[in-house]
């Protein structure tokens, strides 16, 4: 059970509070960035059909659990980029995806991606 943060987290890591993260996990996990609520709609913004109409939006159809975390963010909280470790995908228990963290305490996840 550890975090392994990636390039450029060591500020974030002291604004946030990441270290105390390590607990939470069950499986050994990377954090690898600290991101905005902006970043995070350009990087993920897809073209879906809805009611036969094109309409762009983050996370595809899963835009709901995109909204949740950006209603729940507050002044100060972080939200990180998680990847569990290889040895987890090839058990079938591998996850990825968003977190958000406020004073070092998980408040809500969104998996982008699991097995």
């Amino acid at each position: 059970m550890s975090i392994i943060f990636g390039s450029g987290t060591a500020m974030a890591s002291d604004r946030c509070g990441l270290e105390t993260l390590s607990g939470k996990f069950d499986v050994p996990v990377k954090i690898s960035e600290v991101i905005s609520v902006l970043e995070m709609k350009e990087e993920n913004i897809v073209e879906i059909t809805i009611y036969g109409g094109e309409v762009q939006k983050p996370f595809k159809y899963d835009n709901k659990y995109w909204e949740k975390l950006k209603s729940m963010k507050e002044e100060g909280d972080c939200i990180v980029y998680f990847k569990t470790a290889p040895d987890t995908w090839r058990e079938f228990r591998g996850r990825e995806g968003y977190m958000l963290v406020r004073d070092g305490q998980p408040i809500y996840s969104y998996m982008t991606r699991r097995n």
